[in-house]
């Protein structure tokens, strides 16, 4: 005859003896915190590190309440992550950087597309502002750099002067925009 609570069938040694409570507790603590973990990224644990800790108080606070165990707080400190995971956290966050750096260059592009045609609206209405325009840009390079500068001269203009030069009488120059 066995003492009580022994067992002789295999069966019966294949059934692990119960666990005490602060065992099950913290094992039931590891494996709902690895299943609320992997549902965030790094960037969400980041930044909501208070709501999901508060999440996982919730959830283990009703796994563990059967056993008369009260949940208080529930903080994640130091999260261990595979080597393969950083990698590909790596990977994500410099595409992100990437992402939003292009938006900025984009953005920035915008604007200036949307200076220059402002500006292409006013040398359009103001007959001289082109030429103004022409003049202040080689005076700032004339300025900058001291090199020779090629000055554009518009062919309605030296169309006027060779008729000149043929006729030996002025010619009216046509003026831009609105004639």
């Amino acid at each position: 005859m066995l003492p009580a609570g022994r067992c002789s069938s295999d069966r019966c040694a294949a059934v692990p003896a119960p666990k005490p409570a602060a065992q099950r507790e913290q094992h039931a603590r590891r494996r709902l915190q690895r299943a609320t973990l992997g549902q965030h990224d790094l960037d969400d644990l980041l930044a909501n590190q208070a709501a999901i800790n508060e999440l996982l108080k919730q959830i283990i606070d009703f796994a563990t309440e059967p056993w008369g165990i009260n949940v208080v707080k529930v903080e994640t400190k130091d999260v261990d992550l595979p080597d393969a995971m950083k990698r590909a956290m790596a990977r994500q966050a410099e595409a992100e950087r990437e992402r939003r750096a292009k938006v900025i260059a984009a953005e920035g592009e915008y604007q200036a597309a949307e200076r220059l045609s402002q500006a292409a609206g006013v040398i359009n209405r103001e007959h001289g502002a082109l030429t103004l325009r022409t003049l202040q840009t080689l005076a700032e390079v004339a300025t900058e750099h001291n090199s020779t500068l090629v000055f554009p001269i518009p062919m309605d203009v030296l169309d006027a002067v060779g008729e000149h030069l043929l006729n030996g009488r002025p010619a009216a120059i046509p003026r831009r925009g609105n004639d």
